[in-house]
């Protein structure tokens, strides 16, 4: 993997986090290095296994919150 970027670095391309500019050199830089694009790659297929799934909270524990927030 190339040494100027960080795991975080493609975690974020990975998301669709990068400004266009990092985007465009991460892109850049794996059309011609190997490993960064297996790593890309493997970041990319782990992010679609990752269940579809969205969590909230009961309403209890909102109104708890909310009810705590409001006494201070």
């Amino acid at each position: 993997m190339v040494d100027t970027f960080t795991l975080h670095t493609l975690v974020r391309h990975t998301y669709f986090e990068c400004d266009p500019e990092e985007k465009q050199i991460l892109e850049e830089m794996a059309a011609s290095d190997p490993e960064l694009r297996a790593e890309m790659r493997l970041l990319r297929n782990a992010r679609r296994a990752l269940p579809k799934v969205s969590f909230y909270p009961k309403d209890s524990t909102l109104n708890k919150v909310l009810d705590y927030s409001r006494s201070r």
